[in-house]
């Protein structure tokens, strides 16, 4: 798996159809991820999977009424549970509401070996 980018687009969301949009409470961090060929079986990723971990110690879980969003993206939004089989590859996003003063964040993946990446 690995980090293709993250974005910023503040605080509102918008994605039809149907008309949809999201307000966050702080702002938006959108973070897109290329899930490769797997050579280790069939899995299942989770929104639950994912966490971001701030430099004061504060961790933030998905937000998983944004997971629409992820179709005008053209990438696979990551349901509570979305399994993959072994061989695939596909895109998908993942959607955090995080405070401003959430800095030097990482991510972490706590399903198989675990994985992490530094977001500055």
């Amino acid at each position: 798996m690995t980090l293709d980018k993250v974005e910023r687009p503040g605080k509102t969301l918008v994605w039809s159809p149907p008309d949809g949009k999201a307000e966050a409470v702080g702002e938006f961090v959108l973070i897109y991820l290329n899930v490769e060929k797997s050579k280790e079986g069939d899995r299942t990723l989770s929104l639950n999977n994912f966490q971001l971990l701030s430099e004061q110690g504060n961790a933030y879980t998905p937000v998983s009424c944004c997971q629409l969003y992820a179709f005008t993206k053209e990438v696979r939004p990551l349901t509570f549970a979305t399994e993959f089989k072994a061989g695939s590859s596909f895109d998908i996003l993942v959607v955090f509401d995080l405070p401003p003063s959430a800095t030097e964040l990482t991510l972490t993946m706590s399903s198989g070996k675990g994985l992490t990446w530094r977001l500055n």
